[in-house]
């Protein structure tokens, strides 16, 4: 698996919706008005998320909590703390790698 920032797999975009959707109920999922598919969405990231260092799980909030392209949001985030984008790229690419792994896109 290539880590480079151009990496770009075919479910990255729906393994950025998934992780969106998972930051956006930091209360749990109600499950009584949700598929399937957003259950098992939203477990998949969990058991990738749930297992991250603090400072790991901040970074990823800080990228993806953001309402823009996560390219645009990773350009921020290393503007704004000084961390190497290439790192982060690296980070990021693994991140959806597990978490489409865990889903069973992979």
């Amino acid at each position: 698996m290539s880590k480079d920032r151009k990496t770009k797999y075919c479910f990255t975009e729906y393994v950025n919706h998934m992780i969106r959707f998972y930051l956006s109920t930091p209360n749990g999922l109600k499950l009584k008005d949700k598929s399937g598919a957003s259950i098992a969405n939203w477990m998949a990231v969990q058991r990738v998320l749930y297992k991250l260092p603090e400072e790991e799980l901040e970074m990823v909030r800080k990228i993806y909590a953001a309402q823009k392209a996560v390219p645009v949001s990773v350009d921020q985030y290393c503007k704004d703390t000084g961390e190497d984008p290439e790192k982060v790229w690296a980070y990021i690419v693994k991140l959806n790698y597990k978490v489409a792994r865990y889903r069973g896109l992979v």
